[in-house]
């Protein structure tokens, strides 16, 4: 929100109520957000099952590509069902630094530090054991 303060003859523009690392932030969690907005739809038009691959083209790739310059895109665990417990399905990369946002499956966008999404994604990538 720019808001003009009447200076004489001109206006001089006020400093925007948020500060550039917070708005960035808050358009991160956004694009997170909008993917899993329709992460979701498809998944309801999909029996309740999420893509199998990211580029399968059925997922805008604008969406995939997140906020950062680079437009690396964004990492995902196929395979995951929305609403079944709370783990990892999107994800961003390393570009995005120390702190990531990621979506769950829980719904919920998250962030992580690099370690706990690290930390994350070996343990939700290992297969359970199986007892006899």
């Amino acid at each position: 929100d720019i808001r003009g303060a009447k200076t004489g003859l001109t206006y001089e523009l006020a400093p925007p109520d948020r500060d550039a690392k917070t708005w960035l932030e808050g358009a991160r969690q956004n694009a997170l957000e909008d993917l899993r907005d329709a992460l979701w739809l498809y998944a309801k038009n999909h029996q309740g099952t999420l893509p199998y691959q990211r580029d399968s083209g059925e997922i805008s790739a604008d969406l995939w590509a997140g906020v950062h310059p680079q437009r690396e895109p964004l990492g995902y665990m196929p395979g995951r069902k929305p609403g079944q417990g709370a783990l990892l399905v999107v994800f961003e990369p390393d570009a995005y630094g120390a702190k990531r946002f990621c979506l769950l499956t829980d719904g919920n966008v998250v962030k992580l530090s690099a370690g706990e999404l690290k930390q994350r994604l070996i343990a939700e990538s290992t297969p359970p054991e199986v007892t006899p």
